[in-house]
């Protein structure tokens, strides 16, 4: 499921899928941990992120801004506003 939507499977897909339909041996009925915590800093970390990039925009001028945008346009291939390992790999091989 986690791939690109053009080949992502629908749900229907994935409930007839032979993973989603063998057996395994039921273990037992206990719920799932979760660490509270780890989700919390995990949320913090997304904040951070925001305002470490929301900072380092503010330093840049407008001009400098356009012409980071115009490069990610340039690698961005398929437009879909997310830059690919692929995408960066062979925009690097121009610079």
């Amino acid at each position: 499921m986690l791939c690109k939507p053009d080949k992502r499977l629908t749900a229907e897909q994935v409930l007839k899928h032979p993973w989603m339909l063998q057996k395994t041996e039921k273990k037992d009925d206990k719920p799932l941990k979760l660490n509270y915590q780890m989700l919390r800093n995990f949320r913090n970390a997304e904040k951070l992120k925001k305002v470490a990039l929301t900072f380092i925009a503010s330093q840049m001028s407008e001009l400098e801004i356009s012409e980071l945008a115009k490069l990610f346009h340039k690698l961005d291939k398929n437009g879909d506003g997310v830059l690919t390992f692929e995408e960066m790999q062979s925009g690097l091989a121009f610079l």
